[in-house]
């Protein structure tokens, strides 16, 4: 068996040791439950043996955290400092807690709890990469951001296409107090929402779009039907131009200008499907002119700056005048350095 210490008294970690590598177990020890943590993310083991009162992580978030990364792995709590039947009742609750012993240790018992185990199966996933999560309404507590942050979230991303500053903030108050908790820092990414382009509103409850029929796409505003649509954004329709694909609802439908105009453009239904309102429009082979910056961008990066952002992303990047507007702006605020991510989502921005 390989075994996992974690215990912060050398003798009676010693003890362990001597006693489980007399029976040919691999033995590691690990002083403290955050040491412990890190051991057991980055190794492979059969049980963990884990006192409970300790410096820096105690027995009971070592147990916590391991609930959540590694909850096959079996763990004997091993303590002298509480009473026994208030320490089973705390840990009545974690199905990876098998058995507790009292200090002094009484190695048949021990040995008796280790000998009914099985060797698991696979080894610990080694993380050779880097884990970006959307923060949103179901992961905005603390407490989920806490176990985010334990399963291996190295950066928090807040998605500026939605909520309030308010919400914002409060999320971001979570996030700094959850990585206090667990001792590991977590870099907070600002995404701005760049040009939305998204349809206008359609009749009912949609309308569904046949492949080969035709489209038009209008300037003003109307209630769209499987032969019309409008968008939010009109001011596009003047850079399409003829055989340019249209792709709505993040792809699921496509269209390709078969006609354009400055007013009306009309499209060739390529995929086919229902079409709601407000949904995205993306144009990956025309040229925009829009900017990339937003007038809501440059007010939502004047929040980031206030506040603790590490990372501002810019969506629709097209070249790299606009990565250095936006490093010029931060510059100027001379408030806080925020590094800035391009997202690549258009054919320029590869170029």
């Amino acid at each position: 068996m390989r075994v996992l210490i974690i215990e912060d008294s050398k003798i009676v970690s010693l003890q362990l040791q001597r006693q489980l590598e007399n029976r040919d177990h691999k033995v590691d020890i690990a002083d403290n439950g955050k040491q412990g943590f890190l051991l057991a993310t980055s190794k492979h083991y059969d049980v963990f043996l884990t006192d409970i009162v300790m410096p820096q992580w105690d027995g009971f978030k070592f147990i916590e955290a391991m609930e959540v990364v590694n909850p096959k792995v079996p763990i004997i709590v091993i303590s002298g400092s509480c009473v026994p039947d208030e320490l089973n009742k705390r840990l009545e609750s974690h199905v990876n807690v098998i058995a507790s012993l009292e200090k002094p240790i009484d190695f048949k018992k021990l040995f008796s709890h280790i000998s009914s185990l099985k060797e698991q199966s696979s080894a610990s996933v080694q993380k050779m990469g880097r884990i970006v999560c959307t923060i949103g309404p179901a992961s905005d507590t603390m407490k989920t951001i806490g176990k985010m942050i334990v399963a291996g979230m190295d950066v928090a991303r807040l998605n500026f296409s939605h909520g309030t500053y308010e919400q914002h903030e409060k999320t971001l108050n979570n996030i700094r107090k959850a990585e206090k908790e667990w001792g590991k820092p977590v870099a907070v990414l600002l995404d701005l929402c760049g040009p939305k382009i998204r349809t206008g509103k359609m009749q009912g409850d949609g309308a569904q779009l046949v492949p080969g029929k035709t489209i038009r796409i209008v300037v003003g505003p109307v209630e769209g039907t499987a032969e019309c649509i409008s968008t939010i954004t009109p001011e596009v329709l003047a850079d399409l131009r003829e055989g340019d694909p249209i792709l709505l609802d993040d792809g699921l439908l496509e269209l390709k200008v078969v006609s354009e105009g400055a007013d009306e453009v009309v499209c060739e239904i390529i995929v086919g499907g229902l079409l709601k309102s407000s949904k995205g429009i993306n144009l990956p082979q025309t040229s925009l002119s829009l900017p990339s910056l937003t007038t809501k961008d440059e007010a939502d990066l004047q929040w980031g700056l206030d506040h603790s952002i590490d990372y501002v992303a810019l969506s629709f990047v097209r070249s790299p005048v606009e990565i250095i507007d936006v490093k010029a702006i931060i510059a100027k605020s001379g408030k806080r350095d925020i590094r800035v991510i391009a997202k690549i989502e258009k054919p320029e921005a590869v170029e």
